[in-house]
């Protein structure tokens, strides 16, 4: 039995050797965890007033719209 999977994620590294599934999996880990901190740090820029977070030189909108993505 063949099976033919797809996917956009790659396998090979730059030297041409290609990555082992368990190196991929961490990959992907490393990233959601990122993601969420990035997701976790938004959400409490958030709890500031306007004031501050122009100072701090952030926007609101872009905060929001960071602290509202999906894990996946």
């Amino acid at each position: 039995m063949a099976v033919l999977t797809y996917s956009d994620i790659p396998v090979e590294r730059k030297d041409g050797h290609a990555r082992g599934a368990f190196r991929r999996f961490l990959d992907r880990l490393i990233e959601a965890r990122e993601a969420q901190a990035k997701r976790h740090v938004a959400y409490y820029l958030l709890q500031l007033d306007d004031k501050s977070l122009e100072e701090a030189g952030f926007n609101r909108e872009e905060l929001s719209k960071i602290a509202s993505t999906r894990y996946f």
